[in-house]
């Protein structure tokens, strides 16, 4: 009766390892991440530093948060998927009279990036061999609009639109940590529970030329509002 007993609890313990070993289809990526985002504003006008608007006015970073989302399309040797991605950041400051002294008026410029890119994950190593690293680029279009406040009117200080559009060219590396290795029966049961293969933590330096392709206007000036930059993200990203 005991060795019945056993036989079957080792049968069921058999049936339950396999079970949760057969991963479930991968085809989505899901990201959330947020990052120091510095925009060049300032780069096409001539001034000198200290008197340029955006340093001036706002002097400092703002905070990026985007969520993305990808279509893998091609698992072989590593992913190839088509995503796009949306973001908000903003920053505050004071408004600076014509005179150039500092008023008490506050002033802001807020940003909704969007992009489509496609992405190359080189996750072989890690689904074959256990490796938890995973490298990855990406590529793509990025539309940006943006709109600047000075108390409760959209305007910018001096005149001029306070609303537009900036789209340019994106490029993206990263290495992203898969947190599977630190609990492989905890990523099993969150497979066959939500549906998610894989979670990862990561992090990325992004290329942007963000200007409408260096566009001038008639005058000579700049054709859009200038919202290039170089930057990291940081973020959690879920495979399912």
């Amino acid at each position: 009766m005991l060795t019945a007993f056993t036989l079957v609890a080792l049968s069921q313990t058999t049936f339950s390892d396999a079970t949760l070993s057969n991963e479930s289809p991968r085809n989505m990526m899901l990201e959330v991440k947020l990052g120091s985002y510095y925009p060049w504003v300032d780069r096409p006008l001539d001034c000198t530093p200290g008197s340029c608007p955006y340093e001036r006015v706002l002097g400092g970073a703002m905070l990026l948060v985007e969520g993305a989302v990808e279509r893998q399309l091609f698992q072989k040797h590593g992913s190839a998927a088509l995503g796009a991605s949306f973001g908000y950041a903003e920053k505050y400051g004071r408004a600076v009279a014509e005179d150039g002294s500092q008023t008490s008026e506050p002033t802001a410029l807020r940003v909704l990036p969007m992009r489509i890119f496609a992405t190359y994950r080189w996750d072989y190593a890690a689904i074959k061999w256990g490796v938890p690293l995973v490298p990855y680029v990406k590529a793509g279009f990025q539309l940006v609009h943006w709109w600047a406040t000075k108390g409760a009117q959209t305007e910018v200080a001096g005149g001029g639109a306070g609303a537009g559009w900036s789209y340019g060219i994106v490029g993206t590396g990263g290495l992203a940590f898969q947190l599977d290795v630190l609990d492989r029966r905890l990523a099993r049961d969150f497979d066959t529970g939500m549906g998610v293969n894989h979670t990862y933590l990561f992090a990325e330096f992004n290329i942007a030329e963000v200007n409408n392709f260096g566009a001038r206007t008639s005058t000579g000036g700049p054709g859009a509002l200038d919202l290039s930059a170089r930057y990291f993200m940081f973020g959690l990203a879920f495979e399912y």
